[in-house]
């Protein structure tokens, strides 16, 4: 169910002239945003207007159905001059339920907005959302391959306005949000497929080094050398954003406090503040990090530094020949040669130093493991 805006189809006039205002235009806004709110031909809102709605010849607007929930609006001429100026928010509570009981009305537009994501035990399509699967959304005319229609304009909105362009990406780049979707253009819906939801590591309040380390970091220009205050937690391939390092560079080596930049640093600078993670950025909205499988890497084994000792046991005596040329013969199958000039006794009292080397055997398959947490799987939409 929904309001009826116009109940009384009374003909809007241009304020200059005084006339009819025929082909006259409504917008209608989520409210206290710049979001357009899709409105709708019957009071099923099943059927979206287009957006603005367009009065007849006469001035006069089609019913025109607002889904409960706080709205606001503008009336232009077909020219853009204005009829009725904005109107931030109209409170439009959902009416006591007619069917009984006392209890009070409430659509999905009402606790919904545009942008709004849902997971469900689904696949497919869902009447009033779009699938996340990188695919696109547009006006009828955009060709957008998930959704082609007039009732995408709000989700694009919100897309356009909450996303860059590398997490959300325009076609043909992008100049304003109304323009664009005018133009035909489409816009990519971020991607939730094989993706667990996470949170931003600030969410607007102090960083929570979950997800990301955060240090300082001392570079210099042109130079892929760099250290940091504390390697504490920082793992090769972490993402590198500081001022004086370039878009994209991650760590290829971490020794102690000293790393390897995969790209050169842009200025020398000492102590500058540094973030590192998996993601193109932590505190970014969109970003996307992390492996599902993943082989262990000699580097990433503990440290560890192997000891022992060999065990030889003598079979034979050590027999000193008696020319004073020292000492010649074989103990427990080793042969040696001892030498010496002392020619009397029969035992020799010179050291003799052995080596040796084994072979092990070989174990590991050098093959992945899994990274994934226990996860059930569904579909990811997005409010229209």
């Amino acid at each position: 169910m929904a309001l009826l805006w116009n109940p009384v189809p009374i003909p809007v006039f241009n304020p200059s002239t005084g006339e009819r205002a025929g082909g006259a235009k409504a917008y209608f806004y989520v409210g206290g945003t710049t979001s357009p709110l899709a409105v709708y031909t019957t009071d099923a809102a099943t059927t979206p207007h287009t957006h603005p709605v367009i009065a007849d010849a006469s001035g006069v607007f089609p019913p025109i159905f607002i889904p409960y929930g706080p709205f606001g609006y503008r009336v232009t001429s077909s020219t853009g001059a204005t009829i009725s100026p904005t109107v931030a928010t109209v409170q439009n509570p959902a009416p006591p339920d007619s069917g009984g009981g006392g209890g009070i009305i409430v659509t999905q537009d009402q606790i919904l907005q545009p942008g709004d994501t849902m997971w469900r035990l689904q696949g497919g399509v869902r009447s009033g959302w779009v699938r996340m699967n990188d695919l696109t959304i547009g006006n009828a005319g955009s060709g957008a391959t998930e959704r082609a229609n007039s009732d995408t304009e709000a989700a694009f909105a919100f897309l356009y306005n909450n996303c860059s362009n590398a997490v959300a990406p325009v076609s043909g780049g992008r100049t304003t949000v109304s323009a664009d979707f005018a133009a035909n253009k489409t816009i990519v819906i971020p991607t939730m497929q094989g993706i667990i939801a996470g949170g931003l590591d600030d969410m607007g309040g102090t960083v929570a080094n979950r997800v990301q380390r955060s240090t300082t970091i001392s570079t210099t220009n042109t130079s892929t050398s760099a250290t940091v205050a504390s390697a504490i937690g920082l793992v090769i391939g972490m993402t590198v954003v500081s001022a004086n390092v370039q878009a994209g560079t991650t760590i290829t080596a971490i020794s102690g406090t000293s790393i390897t930049l995969s790209l050169a640093a842009s200025a020398t600078a000492a102590g500058t503040a540094a973030r590192f993670s998996m993601f193109s950025d932590a505190q970014v909205v969109g970003s996307v990090g992390g492996v599902a499988q993943q082989a262990v890497l000699e580097r990433e084994l503990p440290a560890i530094t192997p000891s022992g000792f060999v065990s030889v046991s003598v079979n034979s005596p050590l027999l000193r020949t008696n020319n004073g040329t020292g000492l010649n013969g074989a103990m427990g199958g080793l042969a040696f040669t001892s030498a010496g000039s002392n020619s009397t006794g029969l035992i020799s009292t010179e050291p003799v130093i052995a080596s040796g080397s084994f072979a092990g055997t070989s174990f590991g398959g050098n093959l992945a493991s899994s990274r994934i947490q226990p996860t059930r799987l569904g579909s990811w939409y997005l409010k229209l």
